[in-house]
């Protein structure tokens, strides 16, 4: 009798021994590492998406990432994230009470992409067909800044307001010769043997994006008109500049 009791006594340690272990003892796996996924790299413009795997049952998530970050989702997404690296880190805790940890490689997150999804560097007008610029250059103006590109055909300048160049953002088209306010530019395009071209009022708008120095600018949905061909023109261009 006092051996069956010894032996009840060894099994109930064993058990109590396996429960304790399933709470972050020897049964959890020390050398486990959840593994992160990103859609990196990406534009700081866009939505930065993270998960996790490589762990089952996981009850719990506590995320951690740059300037303070925190999450407690499954698959956590960081909208317009700020421009630089960084590595974003995962705690979880599995259903048995055991806690892995692990972290991303090096996410880069860049310059705006292109919002307006254009070739590089080129435009078409009625009138003037594969316009390429060979000289870029920003100027400051009586109230505002411009920034023209010119050809051996064609001339386009787009102004920005304060006599500054511009910051990265979009900004709506404003027609008017009055002076710029924030968040407007305004573009006239002239091709050499033809009438000017100029914007309708609030058509369109153009995409500021810069990095390394380099400031792009694109066009979005921008129309022209001219007093030599009848109705709109659709125009596209990406002007890149470099102070």
């Amino acid at each position: 009798m006092q051996y069956k009791s010894i032996f009840i006594v060894l099994i109930l340690g064993w058990i109590s021994a396996l429960i304790g272990c399933s709470k972050g003892g020897a049964a959890c796996d020390t050398g486990l590492k959840p593994k992160i996924k990103s859609n990196g790299p990406i534009g700081n413009n866009e939505t930065l998406s993270l998960t996790s795997s490589g762990v089952s049952a996981v009850a719990s998530y506590a995320w951690t990432g740059p300037n303070g970050y925190t999450s407690t989702e499954a698959a956590p997404k960081i909208t317009s994230p700020t421009r630089g690296k960084y590595v974003y880190s995962v705690t979880v805790t599995t259903t048995g009470g055991c806690t892995y940890t692990g972290s991303s490689d090096t996410i880069v997150v860049t310059g705006p992409t292109n919002a307006c999804g254009l070739d590089s560097n080129q435009a078409t007008l009625q009138g003037v067909v594969d316009l390429s610029f060979n000289k870029v250059i920003g100027t400051t103006g009586s109230s505002d800044y411009m920034i023209t590109a010119t050809n051996g055909n064609a001339t386009i300048t787009v102004e920005f307001p304060n006599n500054q160049p511009p910051a990265e953002g979009i900004y709506s088209i404003q027609k008017s010769t009055t002076a710029l306010s924030n968040g407007y530019c305004r573009l006239t395009a002239k091709a050499i043997t033809t009438a000017p071209w100029t914007t309708d009022t609030n058509s369109g708008s153009v995409y500021v994006s810069i990095d390394n120095n380099v400031t792009t600018i694109s066009f979005c949905t921008v129309k022209f008109n001219s007093t030599e061909y009848s109705g709109d023109v659709s125009g596209a261009a990406r002007i890149i500049w470099k102070p």
